[in-house]
């Protein structure tokens, strides 16, 4: 990431320098929390597109200037649903989605939604396969499904049930996020089940030459920088949101 401090708004990010010194802002509707930038001040961030005809989602690359310079991997947008005649996203952990990520040399990574090939990108958006990951088949349970339902779905402000149709795969994602450090190592946050009880999330590190390793960490994963995972210890308040401290663990050699 270049030096400055970037700040989502729900409508534009907001750029600032180290001191607090406002730049520019760059005006982009993104999906999701997870949004990457360069070391060239080039910003990439999930955004799906409705002018297709079937909803697709999309990897978008910024220029520093905040115009739109790059398309990637469009995939049809599988979290998008109907409610009463209106198209609702309704993310959940068992919508397969691509997951990507940069590494400190600025090249991007990912794993298509279906699949364990995890590729990168080069400069012109094509796909250079990497190596290969380990999935299992996991099928999705009907107590899981009542439970996504309850959680993720709920109902209106009047607390009348929503009748949204949800889009399942057959099996859950068995991926959810990739962090990469400077060691070129990659870090595979496993999907959990949303039965689960614990707060805790399962990793699998994969490095060259090297066998796959397991991690456990007691939180969510957010960044992975000089040999420790940060990572936020979530607690529900009882009213649905979660607050938590983040932590920091020194990963094994």
């Amino acid at each position: 990431m270049d030096d400055n401090l970037y700040v989502y708004d729900g409508a534009k990010f907001v750029v600032l320098t180290a001191d607090l010194t406002f730049v520019r802002n760059i005006p982009v509707m993104m999906v999701g929390r997870e949004f990457y930038v360069d070391k060239a001040g080039d910003l990439f961030c999930r955004k799906n597109d409705f002018g297709a005809s079937q909803p697709e989602e999309f990897l978008a690359k910024y220029n520093p200037q905040g115009k739109l310079v790059g398309q990637f991997l469009r995939t049809p947008d599988l979290a998008m649903s109907m409610a009463g005649g209106m198209a609702v996203r309704t993310p959940h952990p068992y919508v397969p989605t691509n997951l990507f990520c940069l590494d400190p040399r600025s090249v991007v990574y990912f794993l298509p939604n279906t699949g364990s090939q995890v590729s990168r990108l080069d400069a012109q958006g094509t796909a250079i396969p990497a190596f290969k990951v380990d999935t299992k088949d996991i099928p999705i349970s009907k107590d899981e499904k009542a439970e996504v339902e309850r959680r993720y779905i709920g109902g209106t402000n009047s607390n009348a049930p929503m009748n949204v149709e949800l889009h399942y795969a057959d099996r859950r994602p068995y991926y959810r996020k990739i962090l990469i450090d400077e060691n070129g190592r990659f870090y595979m946050v496993r999907t959990e089940s949303v039965l689960a009880k614990g707060k805790e999330a399962t990793i699998d590190v994969y490095q060259a030459d090297r066998k796959k390793k397991e991690l456990r960490l007691g939180g969510d994963p957010l960044i992975v920088h000089q040999s420790y995972l940060y990572y936020v210890v979530n607690k529900d308040d009882g009213v649905g949101e979660l607050t938590g401290a983040i932590m920091r663990s020194r990963v094994p050699d």
